[in-house]
């Protein structure tokens, strides 16, 4: 049965709006895969996070295909912890995430149990938070371009102004972690 023009633009054009409304609806799929030391029972937030770990890359999952983040190690450890720490709506301002990554042992001690002479500490200042944040929306921006997907960085890694000109970042994905 062939389709008209018009009715095979119509469909694509449905198609791209229904991609669109996912990613504002927080369907977008992100996974944050680890090694050394993590241990998870299922996808859901029950990955055991033991200082030590390493996080090794995260990836953007739709429609069944998974396209890796071109990521340096300090953009994973500020995407991981806006992920577990900023995921559903919940924002922390560029201090709030800066004393959590200089704290928390996770973070402090990243793949400290790798076989490497030196380890990648995530000591961070709240002015680099925010320009981390805008190079992972950029590497972002380029990915979804190459691979032609209809998804707004800006509403996956998101931020909201707040009465005192600072800004909260949250992450509006699904978000899971694997070994």
């Amino acid at each position: 049965m062939a389709h008209s023009e018009v009715e095979l633009a119509l469909f694509y054009y449905d198609l791209a709006i229904r991609e669109i409304e996912r990613a504002t609806c927080g369907q977008v799929k992100l996974t944050i895969v680890h090694r050394y030391g993590a241990t998870s029972t299922n996808a859901e937030r029950s990955i055991r996070r033991v200082a030590g770990t390493e996080i090794v890359s995260a990836w953007v999952i739709f429609r069944g295909r998974s396209y890796r983040l071109p990521l340096s190690t300090t953009h994973l450890i500020l995407l991981d912890y806006l992920c577990w720490h900023c995921a559903g709506g919940i924002g922390q301002t560029a201090s709030e995430v800066e004393a959590g990554l200089n704290e928390q042992l996770f973070y402090v001690h990243h793949a400290s149990t790798a076989n490497r002479r030196g380890t990648v500490i995530a000591r961070s200042s709240r002015t680099s938070i925010k320009k981390q944040v805008e190079r992972i929306r950029r590497i972002m921006a380029e990915l979804f371009e190459t691979e032609d997907l209809m998804f707004d960085p800006d509403e996956i890694l998101h931020s909201d102004p707040t009465s005192t000109r600072e800004i909260r970042y949250s992450i509006r994905a699904v978000v899971t972690w694997e070994n």
